[in-house]
């Protein structure tokens, strides 16, 4: 009797283990599929960018790293020099900044007489 139980038992934890192993079966054939499938994005982004990589430009071949260096240090340069008149504020020149009181007014014409903004308003 005792014998006959433990085999019961046995075959219930046997058919509990079948069943966990189905089931992680299942589910890393769904996770296998679905990292193929992101492989292949990776791998259609990777011939993108490769394709990218290898397109020529057109660039003239007398131009130097040492020249091309040189104006990409200019233009850093120039955008600091940028950035400290514009913290200063002298970075905006008088002729761009607006004048308030000019906005204010409206445009005087000739045969009328000029308007305030309190008297359009009535």
């Amino acid at each position: 009797m005792t014998q006959a139980s433990m085999t019961t038992d046995n075959l219930q934890n046997t058919m509990i283990t079948v069943d966990a192993m189905k089931t992680a079966n299942k589910q890393l054939k769904k996770t296998y599929e679905s990292l193929q499938d992101e492989m292949l994005d990776l791998i259609d982004k990777s011939n993108e960018l490769q394709e990218s990589l290898s397109t020529s430009y057109d660039v003239p071949d007398d131009i130097s790293e040492s020249e091309l260096d040189a104006e990409l240090d200019a233009l850093g340069e120039e955008m600091d020099f940028e950035n400290e008149m514009t913290e200063s504020g002298l970075g905006t020149p008088s002729y761009l900044e607006s004048d308030q009181t000019t906005t204010d007014k409206l445009p005087a014409f000739i045969d009328e007489p000029e308007q305030t903004p309190a008297k359009i308003a009535e």
